[in-house]
């Protein structure tokens, strides 16, 4: 691809959902067999995942992917009019940000927010000089305009000419993709490409009616509205209202919350799969995708977790510590209950209660309290062995507390992932720290707690099957 003034877009590829380059050649099997040695490794960076293979210390391959599988990439390099290469020291990342690429600059800076008013080249080119961003490439959306491809991003660093553009949605139907590329200078080339992904028809499948409700039995999560917002830069929003409630009231975005639901993702009828996130419309926080304006329907999936704060039954639970809170009410001496054998805990702890820090102070009452004690077990025995093999590994049981009296845990869980696991020669063994904040009643003088150790909750996976509305409104 040729700009006015000589310069040129090399285009070395284009593929969907990873991309694999071989960066040297592999050794014959008998050399590597008795001289060589192999490896891998794995990361992130401008968004995509890494993975690499090494031999004798150096990286022979590497493969970059995206969490989304229908993403284009498309690998390239930018020449000079007298074909020097150009090097791309910041990259627009999928959250709308520049970023400094440190490895080329060989220091870290502080990111931009990159913000279209509209998709005209003067518009953007003035955010790319705010943003430091020297080359910005876009996908033509019959519908939208221009989308921005996330990048250019170095592909790999002994390679500083060599980049990678990410295209996560678009329109599958159309044969071709009309595409330009803008540089910081002002000049324009635009260029068309086969559509990698082409597809004939949308997905056979049926939208449900609102409002579309998902019930937990300790919650419901109820999908009510769809709405559609306009976004320069990028394909509309697609917006779904929830309301997520336990108990009959609204789950909170509290610190230590109860229930909360993650890892969502959104597909539309002709595959295009992107992340279930928040955007900042007209001053309120919504929940949606950015999907293209062709899309008629998408599917919503989300997990509903419970935390380890969630209320418990003791009947549920194995009973492994009894302790009684001190006269002077600065800690807890504990004992063993007979399901402390279970997970073969040797070490009683003594735990310490303390005023809750400051840093717990915006999330819980000011007169709670903080314990923390640590448990430790070996030579598990053969029936606690059984239960963590059904399961996995112990780190995924939970310790909680229950006050004297009653048989539902509570307080808060502030670190329930704290400490370690391992086994060795017949012996598992295990090391936690709990810190466990609750309410002053729970830990006065005299008082008894018992610590039960848990399973975690089942999560839920929930799934809504949206139209999407015809009307796309302005931001």
């Amino acid at each position: 691809v040729v700009f006015p003034d000589g310069g040129k877009l090399e285009i070395l590829g284009v593929s969907v959902g990873e991309r694999v380059v071989e960066i040297s050649p592999r050794k014959w099997f008998f050399l590597r067999l008795f001289s060589g040695s192999s490896g891998s490794g794995s990361g992130t960076w401008g968004g995509l995942n890494v993975d690499s293979e090494s031999e004798d210390g150096k990286i022979i391959r590497l493969k970059l992917s995206s969490n989304s599988p229908t993403t284009m990439l498309m690998e390239f390099r930018m020449l000079e009019s007298d074909g020097r290469e150009m090097q791309l020291p910041n990259y627009l990342a999928l959250n709308g940000m520049v970023w400094p690429d440190h490895r080329i600059g060989g220091k870290s800076s502080s990111p931009h927010s990159f913000n279209l008013k509209d998709d005209s080249v003067e518009s953007v080119r003035a955010e790319m000089a705010k943003t430091g961003l020297k080359v910005l490439i876009q996908q033509r959306d019959p519908l939208s305009g221009w989308i921005n491809l996330m990048g250019p991003s170095m592909y790999h660093e002994p390679w500083p000419g060599r980049y990678i553009a990410s295209l996560t949605a678009w329109q599958r139907n159309l044969p071709t993709l009309d595409f330009r590329a803008i540089r910081a200078d002002g000049e324009v080339a635009e260029f068309s490409l086969e559509n990698p992904d082409f597809r004939n028809s949308p997905r056979p499948g049926a939208t449900k009616p609102l409002p579309q409700i998902h019930n937990g039995g300790d919650f419901t999560l109820t999908a009510r509205l769809v709405e559609r917002f306009a976004t320069p830069g990028d394909h509309p929003f697609s917006r779904v209202e929830l309301d997520f409630l336990s108990g009959g009231k609204p789950v909170g975005d509290g610190r230590f919350r109860l229930l909360t639901f993650e890892g969502g993702t959104v597909e539309d009828e002709w595959g295009n799969v992107r992340d279930f996130e928040r955007d900042t419309i007209r001053k309120r926080t919504l929940f949606g995708a950015f999907l293209p304006a062709a899309s008629g329907r998408m599917t919503v999936n989300l997990t509903v977790v419970r935390t380890t704060n969630t209320p418990r039954y003791a009947t549920t639970g194995f009973a492994v510590l009894e302790g009684v809170v001190g006269p002077d009410g600065l800690g807890v001496e504990f004992k063993p209950l007979p399901d402390a054998a279970r997970f073969g805990i040797a070490t009683i702890p003594v735990g310490r209660i303390n005023r809750v820090g400051r840093a717990w102070n915006d999330a819980v009452p000011k007169d709670w309290k903080e314990l923390t004690f640590k448990v430790s077990g070996e030579n598990a025995t053969k029936e606690f062995e059984a239960l963590e093999s059904r399961i996995g590994k112990l780190g995924q049981w939970q310790f909680l507390i229950f006050p004297e009296g009653i048989s539902e845990s509570g307080g808060i869980l502030t670190h329930p992932g704290d400490g370690g696991y391992g086994s060795g020669g017949g012996r598992s063994h295990f090391d936690r720290q709990v810190t466990w904040l609750g309410p002053p009643a729970m830990l006065i003088p005299g008082a008894k707690i018992r610590v039960g150790v848990h399973e975690p909750l089942k999560n839920d996976d929930v799934r809504f099957d949206l139209e999407l509305p015809a009307l796309i409104q302005p931001r």
